[in-house]
């Protein structure tokens, strides 16, 4: 497939290496070929990007930590939409939001000042009072990469440290417990047994329940299991 004459003069533009010849960040964006509803990457308004941060700050904390582990092996071109957006937001270049600068984004987009405040303390997970990069790609990241059933069962597995098909309190505490208590990851089983309706005394995540807890009950949160017969892609338990 060709390549259009307006792809190809932005292409060109943001690789000029005088800076001062380079259009930034927010000048890209401005370009007809990512405003144009037609081009093969057409840019996510600015409402659909709050919307993304919106929703996250609802889920869970076990669904956010799974996110941004999905976000982190992304390559560089499915977070192209979220990466312009950062650096857009992001005035200062300082590799993170901070929240006058989540504000000033929203700013006339009729939400109130206390909407913005609770999403963004809710995204920042680490309670560093900024947004970082890695924060941002996650809280952006459409349901369509995150929901794909490989790579799912592969985060599950890498929770599940000790290979018993099922994640405990002591498997996320191998993998988390550099970045939360362990008050913090006995709340993320908790909420998710809540949710699943099981045993709420219980200290383990089987399967069914870790895919039910990502599809936040859809309603279909097993079809793609039981449509598609995944073998290679569905751990077994013990």
């Amino acid at each position: 497939m060709g390549v259009s004459e307006s792809a190809k003069n932005l292409v060109c533009s943001l690789l000029v290496l005088d800076p001062k010849k380079r259009p930034t960040a927010s000048e890209a964006l401005k370009h007809p070929w990512l405003r144009n509803s037609a081009s093969p990457f057409p840019l996510k308004p600015k409402s659909v990007i709050y919307d993304s941060l919106k929703e996250f700050s609802s889920f869970s904390e076990l669904k956010k930590v799974v996110i941004d582990m999905i976000a982190f092996s992304m390559s560089t071109k499915d977070l192209e939409d979220s990466t312009l957006w950062f650096r857009v937001i992001d005035k200062d270049n300082s590799g993170s939001i901070s929240l006058q600068e989540f504000r000033q984004a929203l700013k006339g987009k009729g939400i109130n000042e206390d909407m913005i405040s609770n999403v963004f303390e809710k995204i920042d997970q680490d309670h560093n009072g900024t947004i970082t990069f890695s924060e941002f790609l996650a809280a952006t990241l459409d349901k369509t990469k995150y929901l794909e059933d490989c790579r799912l069962t592969a985060v599950f597995k890498k929770l599940d440290t000790d290979h018993d098909g099922k994640i405990s309190l002591s498997d996320l505490t191998d993998a988390l417990g550099e970045w939360y208590s362990v008050s913090e990851i006995e709340k993320m089983i908790h909420d998710v047994q809540s949710k699943s309706g099981g045993d709420s005394s219980s200290s383990t995540v089987n399967f069914h329940q870790f895919v039910e807890a990502m599809y936040d009950g859809t309603g279909d949160y097993m079809r793609p299991y039981k449509t598609r017969a995944l073998s290679m892609c569905v751990p077994t338990t013990t």
